[in-house]
């Protein structure tokens, strides 16, 4: 019997490299932090309706310049960052790159419900060392899951689920998950 919680990422750093993605598993440099046990790491891509979605982001962005501009910073500085935050999205865009919806997924699986505790502890602790704000998912573990699945993600739960970023081709590539040690075949 196995024990699987689901944790989503709640923050992504602010800067990303393309380096992030290999120390997913494990810190590639000293190889003694990280995930330990069974674990499935998933990242699921929507690509909206250009135009629609550039549309919600302008409406979203102009009301954020508002505030921005008056006392509002003052009182609330996480809107300075979801400020710049726009404008590289928007800078982005202007390029040529297409706005999406990205989410990524950790599943672990555990023996034993301690077992499970201890590693979604570590993962959470693990994660923010590299810039990442991990979050367990303690309410709606299926259709969590069940979205992580290869070929599982259903754009009708993409609302629902409220796990999805949105973001820029050319910042989505930098996190997803296609860098890990291979030991290789043995021949």
């Amino acid at each position: 019997k196995k024990h699987i919680r689901t944790l989503s990422v709640k923050q992504y750093p602010e800067y990303v490299h393309l380096g992030v993605p290999s120390s997913y598993i494990a810190d590639p440099k000293h190889g003694n932090r990280g995930l330990k046990n069974a674990f499935m790491l998933t990242a699921s891509i929507y690509f909206p309706d250009s135009e629609n979605a550039r549309e919600a982001m302008t409406s979203k962005r102009n009301w954020l310049i508002k505030q921005a501009q008056g006392p509002m910073l003052k009182f609330v500085p996480k809107m300075a960052a979801q400020y710049h935050s726009f404008n590289a999205l928007f800078e982005a865009l202007d390029d040529g790159d297409r706005a999406i919806q990205f989410n990524l997924s950790l599943a672990i699986f555990a023996d034993s419900e301690e077992e499970a505790n201890n590693d979604v502890s570590n993962a959470k602790t693990y994660y923010r060392t590299i810039g990442m704000q991990l979050m367990e998912d303690k309410f709606f573990h299926l259709p969590i899951f069940l979205n992580a699945l290869p070929f599982g993600a259903d754009q009708h739960a993409l609302k629902a689920l409220n796990r999805y970023t949105t973001m820029a081709t050319r910042h989505a590539v930098r996190l997803l998950p296609f860098l890990g040690d291979w030991k290789g075949t043995g021949t």
